[in-house]
């Protein structure tokens, strides 16, 4: 049941990437973390690591996902989820453990940071947090993350407006 709800949440995430009208995702790049390549809206490769990524206001959960996971369904509030994976031979990409965190600065250079939390179920991992939006908001999210063996953190930027009302 938990993970046909963390499936359900992961697909309508990706549901809403791709049904969203938004520009290319940006990517950072320092002398530490390398450039990642954009393959598709909401995942970036970085060689063996995948990132995928997306943002939905809570709204959008069903009843039971937000109880399952102590999430308050709301207009006003948004998740953001992150999956990290690696490259397992030739059965594609494997989810894996690892360290994300995450911070939005919206328009006025407000910056919201954004606890994240990992959760596993069976064999899928993924990253939710949590941060309050107004209607119009139109956010900056920058994403680093570290998978579980990796030596270099990932950094992926990403923008989004959301509406709530």
């Amino acid at each position: 049941m938990v993970r046909r709800i963390a499936l359900f949440i992961f697909g309508l995430s990706a549901m809403l990437a791709l049904t969203a009208c938004q520009k290319a995702p940006e990517t950072r790049s320092a002398a530490n973390v390398p450039t990642a390549k954009v393959i598709d809206d909401r995942q970036q490769d970085f060689g063996d690591y995948r990132v995928l990524y997306n943002a939905l206001t809570t709204d959008q959960l069903t009843a039971d996902a937000a109880r399952n996971y102590g999430i308050t369904r709301s207009k006003s509030q948004i998740l953001l989820n992150v999956v990290l994976k690696k490259k397992s031979g030739d059965s594609g990409y494997m989810p894996i453990s690892g360290k994300v965190s995450a911070k939005a600065n919206n328009l006025t250079g407000q910056l919201k940071n954004i606890s994240m939390r990992e959760i596993t179920d069976g064999e899928a991992v993924y990253f939710i947090g949590q941060s309050s939006v107004t209607d119009g908001e139109y956010l900056t999210f920058s994403i680093e993350a570290l998978p579980t063996g990796a030596t270099k953190p990932m950094a992926v930027t990403f923008k989004q407006q959301f509406y709530t009302k």
